[in-house]
């Protein structure tokens, strides 16, 4: 009488190369999630950098360098004790009618708030925004490691009318921070015209 059935070693081949296929499969999904968090998190650097961006343009399109009436054009403040950086972008938009906006603030701001993971704190960079109206403050862009407008302050008469821009976001991934930069440069309106 003939036995039907497999041998041990047929088995043991046939569960060896599941195995191998099994494992080969595995390594190419994990290759494959590791990619896309890489993939999202710069996307993420890069869209919140874009966004503070295209909010900081559309603003400083309409800014004016020109002193109107005795009231301010943009400035930057600088934190006391600290190197030539600018803190903040200070600056007023002309409205359509030709008359002043109030002024609009924006300046990068880092917080931290409590136990995240593994009980480290939270740390979000920001690049914030005072509306002229006054407001309530309101976020633009998230995860914003470096606001640079040095540009538009170091050029004190400005009188080109250009300002440079530059912010970088930061997302994190498993391989580290990303980080993206963006940077413009904008037009203003009405610079101040050259001093005699």
């Amino acid at each position: 009488m003939k036995r039907q059935g497999f041998t041990l070693v047929e088995v043991l081949m046939t569960a060896l190369i599941t195995t191998l296929i099994g494992g080969a499969l595995l390594v190419v999904a994990i290759a494959g999630r590791r990619v896309s968090d890489l993939t999202n998190a710069r996307l993420t650097a890069q869209t919140e950098a874009q966004r503070g961006l295209n909010r900081l343009t559309e603003d400083l399109r309409m800014a004016s360098t020109s002193t109107l009436n005795g009231e301010k054009g943009i400035e930057c403040l600088v934190a006391p004790n600290t190197n030539s950086d600018p803190l903040q972008l200070q600056f007023k938009r002309v409205l359509p009618d030709g008359l002043l906006s109030g002024e609009i603030i924006y300046w990068r701001q880092t917080k931290t708030s409590g136990g995240g993971k593994k009980g480290q704190p939270t740390v979000r960079n920001q690049l914030m925004r005072q509306p002229p109206s006054g407001g309530s403050d309101q976020v633009v862009a998230t995860g914003v490691t470096v606001f640079d407008f040095s540009s538009v302050c170091n050029d004190a008469a400005n009188t080109s009318g250009m300002a440079q821009v530059r912010l970088t976001a930061q997302a994190n991934s498993w391989q580290g921070p990303m980080t993206q930069t963006v940077e413009s440069q904008v037009w203003i309106r009405n610079p101040k015209p050259p001093s005699s």
